[in-house]
């Protein structure tokens, strides 16, 4: 049926009415199909309310918004106390507490860097001493959780976990982007569910732990180094955050993320920098001596650095150089990655995967020091002297 109405008439006669289209089709003589056809769905209809689906698809999607927003918005301020700089960081209150014996207070320590998550070493290539993938990965991390508890069995100290950089493999090098197990975003997903698994461990026998963070030069998301921008710009950060999300209201897990890339903390009074070691000041090449050299070179040239600043240094940690070793004010990480392509090119002498181990007395400062061997090297046995590390200092 036509109608002899144009759609403005229609529309003026049905704005009257509240857009009731029945009382339009009364006073028209007309059929509701048709005002219908012209007008589109019906806003009212027989005195009711009657909201058109796209109104509905509007209004939910004006509710999702809303939520979205106050869900963004709850993590923004909760985030706040992720992204924290030395100024306004307070540690907590647990991490000075002493006992009334000063000797016996003190407070265990898991340095953890550069698993470069993602990474493939093929053994073929490196001559049959290591193999590194995802899953070795994992098995490897989840034995320096069990070495760490078995090494302190003391149940409700408390723990800070140094996580100081290289968490993912990245793709700064166009031979990482195309031998990597997996793109960046699945590994930074995995690495993250694979750290939650391992902090709750870590609190179930802990009862507390003190998350520090600072991010390290593979995880960056540009292809040359940058100064600004060094964290936020990082897919180490990334990872942080998601393991932050998680454990966000968790009252015995804190978090310490300097948006500086360099964690500055005390235990005791005793004085540590937290940092991932590429700036350091100490580049330069290595010579006959190894990364000793550089590492030494940029110690100093940091602790000056932050005493100029008022900030004077007992201890730099860093990781970065892959070799494992202590000096009277530092002490360099090794890998969890272990030897490999690069390493091999270099001439490096292969090291076993290892992460520190090492706890902070009150009146002696670092004490207890231990190597954690996270997996052996597929050595020749007929090599007596394969490995130069004293096994005395590890596990």
């Amino acid at each position: 049926m036509t109608t002899p109405y144009t759609k403005e008439q229609l529309l003026k006669v049905a704005k009257s009415v509240n857009y009731n289209y029945s009382e339009v089709a009364r006073q028209l003589n007309i059929s509701y199909t048709t005002i219908k056809r012209k007008l589109g769905p019906s806003k009212i209809y027989s005195g009711q309310v009657e909201i058109s689906l796209t109104d509905q698809l509007k209004e939910r999607d004006l509710h999702k918004e809303v939520r979205d927003l106050k869900i963004q918005l709850e993590d923004k301020n909760n985030f706040i106390k992720l992204f924290q700089s030395v100024e306004n960081f307070e540690p907590p209150e647990w991490l000075d507490q002493k006992s009334d014996d000063d000797d016996t207070s003190e407070v265990p320590v898991l340095f953890t860097s550069d698993f470069q998550w993602g990474e493939v070493v093929k053994e073929k290539e490196i001559d049959g001493i290591n193999e590194y993938n995802q899953q070795i990965a994992t098995q490897r991390y989840q034995r320096l959780i069990d070495k760490t508890i078995s090494l302190y069995p003391k149940k409700g100290t408390g723990l800070i976990l140094l996580r100081g950089g290289d968490s993912v493999s990245g793709e700064i090098h166009e031979e990482l982007s195309r031998t990597n197990d997996q793109q960046i975003v699945p590994a930074i997903v995995n690495l993250a569910e694979v750290e939650i698994e391992g902090i709750r461990r870590l609190k179930q026998h802990f009862g507390r732990v003190m998350v520090i963070s600072v991010p390290g030069n593979h995880g960056r998301s540009t292809i040359k180094p940058i100064a600004k921008g060094y964290v936020a710009t990082n897919y180490d950060t990334l990872v942080t955050m998601f393991i932050t999300q998680r454990f966000i209201k968790d009252e015995w897990i804190s978090f310490y993320t300097p948006v500086s890339g360099d964690a500055y903390f005390t235990v005791f009074g005793y004085k540590f920098l937290l940092t991932h070691g590429d700036r350091i000041g100490g580049k330069g090449g290595q010579g006959f001596i190894g990364p000793i050299a550089p590492i030494s070179k940029g110690v100093v040239k940091t602790r000056q650095q932050y005493l100029q600043m008022g900030r004077p240094i007992d201890y730099v940690l860093l990781g970065h150089y892959h070799t494992p070793f202590i000096l009277p004010n530092a002490i360099a990480n090794g890998t969890l990655v272990g030897f490999n392509e690069y390493a091999k090119g270099l001439r490096i002498e292969p090291q076993p995967p290892s992460q520190w181990f090492f706890t902070v007395n009150s009146r002696y400062g670092v004490n207890l020091t231990r190597l954690i061997y996270v997996d052996k090297l597929k050595r020749n046995e007929d090599s007596e002297n394969f490995c130069s590390w004293n096994p005395q200092d590890s596990i």
